[in-house]
């Protein structure tokens, strides 16, 4: 076997078991997980036929449509159940890895420093949490991955054709129909294009307007749906708080890998800044001539626009949207950036080398603390199995009463499998409730009354029994009582 066969099969058995840990790693942490109440509303409205679901998507307002049909096709494949429909998020992050390939070696990345970027993704708890979800999140880090590799397949070709630029046509429709901040993407785009083939800007900027051409249909049908309901079309993000200073790091220290213990993440940080930093002296010293730098400083735009807008929008208008998943976009970019700008130390090849590898390892870290450590989501599923394990089985359902969030989630997982059923029904404050044998579950999230069980046993009802179910923000607590006997005469 020739040298060249042997170095390519190593390649290729290196690019594998790269790929494998960054599925793998997202695996474990689906099966650890289950849905919340955004993922239920996703698979409700995929429940609609093919023709109502744009309609549904646009009285929804908060996403385009491109997700749900992705969601309602791979039904279609595979049937309904929950199991099958979780798969989907894998399936389309895993889609995403041969683009990002591509876009690194396109960047002048070697294959192993590709597959660096790849390793420092994998273990990006940021990007783990969002992909591995039944939301237009995962749509828009699939279409954004295919988008940069589109562009900057006409970016380093010689002479692109009608075909390259009709798929950077349909890749930036894609991305736009995926998510509303996929606009900000291609506007960040422009500086990748200005600092490395100006002569294609003008074709760049017919390429967005005819995609705004087609985005024209969505626009209007959800002004549509604005003006029918009333108001302003910002109630679904009325939950968002406006950000400071400290939102803005947070959110760059998530993209940096965020490893669980305090402070660790603002370090790593700081490290990359500073060779990010010196990449960018470099590029602005006379050295701008090597495509390496230009492609460095058209990251850093890409990098840093969607935060600045999104922050300036979030400060000066009345409803903020700094909703940071809404940017897992930036996701890709960042690590390109931060291994093109390794390339770029003025040190030697094995010193930058070692970096790479620091800087895998680094993200690959992050994402094992996450896998291993508690879980993010409540996990309804196992809250349900556990009631239905303490009640007798009978014709009758187990009443739940929870707070107003928790209803849907868990009447939907409650009602899944051919056991007792739940009677989920909501209770804001937790009085006035039933004098007969029920369930009461809760999360500690923006509870503010007295303790639960001093509520209870005021109000005449006795514990017998309770769990509870814990996450990395959040505590659900479930308890069994039936009224005192005193309380009954």
């Amino acid at each position: 076997m020739s040298i060249t066969k042997i170095h390519l099969l190593r390649q290729f058995a290196m690019v594998t078991l790269v790929f494998f840990v960054y599925i793998i790693i997202r695996y474990i942490y689906l099966i650890n997980t289950n849905i919340d109440p955004d993922e239920l509303f996703s698979i409700e409205l995929a429940n609609a036929p093919f023709q109502g679901i744009w309609g549904a998507a646009a009285a929804d307002v908060s996403h385009p449509p491109l997700f749900y049909y992705f969601l309602k096709s791979w039904q279609l494949v595979g049937g309904v159940s929950l199991d099958w429909t979780r798969l989907l998020p894998l399936v389309m992050t895993t889609l995403a890895l041969p683009a990002i390939w591509k876009t690194s070696r396109l960047c002048g990345l070697s294959p192993y420093a590709s597959c660096g970027v790849i390793l420092f993704i994998a273990g990006n708890t940021f990007l783990i949490g969002y992909t591995i979800y039944l939301r237009s999140f995962v749509a828009l880090f699939l279409t954004s991955s295919y988008q940069f590799w589109s562009l900057f397949r006409i970016l380093k070709i010689e002479n692109p054709s009608w075909l390259d630029w009709f798929l950077l046509l349909v890749t930036s429709c894609a991305v736009v129909y995926s998510h509303y901040w996929g606009w900000l993407l291609l506007l960040s785009e422009l500086g990748v294009v200005a600092a490395l083939t100006r002569s294609r800007c003008g074709r760049v900027v017919v390429v967005g307007v005819l995609t705004g051409i087609a985005y024209a249909p969505w626009i209007l049908s959800v002004l549509a749906a604005v003006q029918s309901r009333g108001g302003d079309g910002t109630s679904q993000i009325g939950w968002i708080e406006k950000p400071g200073a400290k939102s803005v790091v947070a959110f760059f220290v998530l993209l940096n890998g965020a490893p669980p213990i305090r402070y660790l993440g603002l370090v790593g940080l700081t490290v990359a800044t500073g060779v990010i930093t010196t990449a960018l002296v470099r590029s602005t010293r006379g050295l701008a001539a090597r495509p390496q730098h230009l492609i460095a400083i058209g990251w850093i735009l890409v990098v840093v626009i969607q935060p600045i807008v999104t922050f300036i929008a979030s400060v000066t208008q009345s409803q903020s949207v700094w909703a940071i998943r809404s940017m897992i976009s930036v996701v890709v970019p960042y690590a390109v950036l931060l291994f093109c700008s390794i390339n770029l130390l003025p040190t030697g090849p094995p010193v930058r080398a070692g970096i790479a590898v620091v800087a895998a390892c680094w993200g690959l870290g992050c994402g094992l603390a996450t896998v291993s450590g508690p879980p993010v989501k409540v996990n309804y599923r196992g809250i349900t199995h556990a009631i239905r394990s303490k009640e007798q089985p009978a014709a009758s359902p187990i009443v739940v009463y929870t707070q107003p969030f928790h209803v849907g989630v868990l009447s939907f997982l409650g009602n899944l499998e051919e056991e007792r059923a739940l009677d989920v029904r909501t209770s804001t404050t937790m009085t006035g409730l039933p004098r007969e044998h029920i369930w009461v579950v809760l999360s500690s999230y923006q509870w503010t009354g007295p303790p639960i069980e001093e509520q209870l046993i005021n109000q005449g009802f006795v514990i017998e029994y309770s769990f509870s179910v814990a996450t990395r923000g959040e505590t659900m607590w479930a308890f069994s009582v039936r009224p005192h006997e005193s309380s009954q005469r």
